[in-house]
């Protein structure tokens, strides 16, 4: 008992008066200052890897739509079915190749594709306008040589030709080199 006492009275000498003084768990503005510095970096690292999230999942959907509607066409012209081209080419992408008799969706217009059938030469592989504008209702966004059988989707232009050119042959899973190319 008489340690206890000990304790107590110790413990009573040591203790301090805090009525005068803030409280011992705040933060300083140093510390506040240098939090706020560390997330402000990490954020400037971490924004620019999602702020082409949106660009890069409309492209690879896209690849996609570009990819299944050339194995149609391969596959209607490789069967001789619907109505062929002199070269044996399905004269038009035709929507009841797809689900619900529609034409995929285009992904910048979230609307099915509207697409420009020619009789192009036989060596042209890419539109000669690889862009259209994606305000104007009922504009071209697809491209379709029925000749040689070569499909493409447009894009709408962006911030400069070579991201243009990039995101076209991201898109079109292709090498064009230029946007006037029309050729291998």
């Amino acid at each position: 008992m008489a340690m206890r006492t000990s304790l107590t009275m110790t413990w009573r000498s040591c203790t301090m008066d805090y009525s005068n003084r803030r409280s011992t768990w705040a933060f300083t503005l140093i510390e506040i200052l240098i939090v706020v510095t560390i997330i402000g970096i990490m954020a400037a690292v971490v924004v620019p890897l999602f702020g082409n999230v949106d660009v890069t999942a409309k492209s690879e959907s896209m690849a996609t739509v570009v990819r299944h509607t050339r194995e149609l066409i391969a596959y209607r012209a490789a069967a001789g079915e619907g109505e062929l081209s002199d070269q044996g080419f399905p004269v038009a992408v035709d929507p009841t190749w797809y689900p619900n008799n529609q034409l995929p969706y285009h992904g910048w217009t979230c609307q099915p594709m509207i697409v420009e059938t020619v009789t192009g030469a036989a060596d042209a592989v890419y539109p000669a306008t690889k862009t259209y504008n994606s305000e104007s209702a009922g504009a071209k966004n697809a491209w379709y040589n029925k000749t040689n059988g070569a499909f493409c989707l447009r894009i709408p232009a962006q911030g400069n030709d070579a991201e243009t050119l990039a995101i076209f042959n991201e898109v079109n899973i292709s090498d064009a080199t230029a946007l006037n190319q029309t050729k291998y």
